[in-house]
């Protein structure tokens, strides 16, 4: 059986953190750099009447785009396949799939190497965290872009130790 999710490492919101941080940096770089052009612009515009409003969105609408751009970035498309050996040993086999469907990145697991995978309900936000024994494959599956209900049938006939619901 074959699944397709969207998900990305639990490491992505750490990298996104430190990214957001440097785009707030250079956000405020760039207004100490342009401040006399600020300060000559507000003069006219308080002889108008010009809200404060526009520059928000002129400051901020930049760091905002490159955020979403960023935050999208971290999110792949994996490809989740559950076989059965010919020696009766059945594997998990992890695929990242590129933009035109193409497996780039390929790890097989057996049932032993899954520790858990947790269901998580926050706010609107649903969730599995995927964690495997070698830690660099651990994932955070977006359960809304899949089928996941017959993922988690096939995932509780493969390893039923493995699922646990967050409280």
């Amino acid at each position: 059986m074959t699944f397709q999710f969207r998900a990305h490492h639990p490491s992505a919101y750490f990298r996104f953190a430190l990214i957001l941080l440097c785009l707030i940096a250079i956000n405020i770089t760039g207004i100490a750099l342009l401040y006399p052009t600020f300060t000559t612009a507000n003069e006219a515009a308080m002889k108008s009447v010009i809200l404060i409003l526009p520059w928000m969105v002129v400051l901020l609408l930049p760091s905002v785009i490159l955020a979403i751009l960023i935050y999208r970035s971290f999110v792949k498309t994996y490809q989740l396949t559950f076989t059965e050996n010919p020696d009766d040993h059945p594997k998990l086999t992890v695929e990242q799939l590129d933009k035109r469907g193409n497996s780039t990145l390929r790890k097989d697991f057996n049932a032993a190497e899954i520790i858990e995978a947790r269901i998580v309900d926050f706010e609107d936000n649903h969730y599995c965290n995927f964690r495997f024994r070698e830690g660099k494959f651990d994932l955070v599956i977006h359960r809304d872009s899949g089928d996941f209900e017959n993922f988690l049938n096939a995932l509780a006939a493969f390893a039923p130790d493995a699922i646990k619901i967050a409280d």
